[in-house]
Parts: structure tokens; C-alpha cells; sequence
């Protein structure tokens, strides 16, 4: 969590880190009765990317599902990934 905002409150922002990649999220929405939480990539100065392109149009959504019979519950995540037509290299049919 970013400084300024509690961690269910739509909008606050998340720091994210997966070795050299570091991403900002911002939360969209969490929904206790649907057991979902979704959230967005923002442009940010901590963001961090050994990736070419810009993921700051990128989504996702997780949902969690209790199965009726046992102890099990279902996940089921979304994504939803964009970037600019700059970063994007067009292979040419032959």
C-alpha cells in the first residue's frame, strides 16, 4: 500500500513487486457478497518494468467461488492486457 489510503478503499493504490518488476495498482472495486476484488495499473514514477511496453491500461479481477460439496473454493482470474501501438512490433505476412 501506497501512503494516503486504506487498503479497501476504492482508489487506493498498491505497490507491486515481482523481482525487477515493480507496478502500481489502483483498486477498482472489492465486493464482499461476489467475493471479487478488481483492480488496474496506473502510470506512476515507482513503476518499474523490464517489459517493452506500457501496462497501464491493463485490468484484472479476481473472483473466488465456494464449491457447495467440501472445503474447496473455485478462483477464477481475469486479465486484460494493452499497450500502446508504439510498443507493439507488427509481424508481416509473407
Amino acid at each position: 500500500m501506497l501512503a494516503g489510503a486504506e487498503s479497501t478503499c476504492i482508489g487506493a493504490l498498491r505497490l507491486i513487486d515481482f523481482g525487477n518488476i515493480r507496478m502500481v495498482h489502483q483498486l477498482d472495486s472489492i465486493d464482499d457478497e461476489a467475493h471479487s476484488i478488481a483492480w488496474h495499473a496506473v502510470a506512476h514514477p515507482l513503476n518499474r518494468s523490464a517489459f517493452p511496453g506500457s501496462f497501464c491500461q491493463d485490468c484484472y479481477k479476481i473472483t473466488m467461488i465456494p464449491v457447495t460439496m467440501g472445503n474447496v473454493t473455485f478462483v477464477e482470474l481475469y486479465g486484460r492486457f494493452k499497450t500502446e501501438p508504439e510498443n507493439v512490433k507488427v509481424r508481416a505476412s509473407d
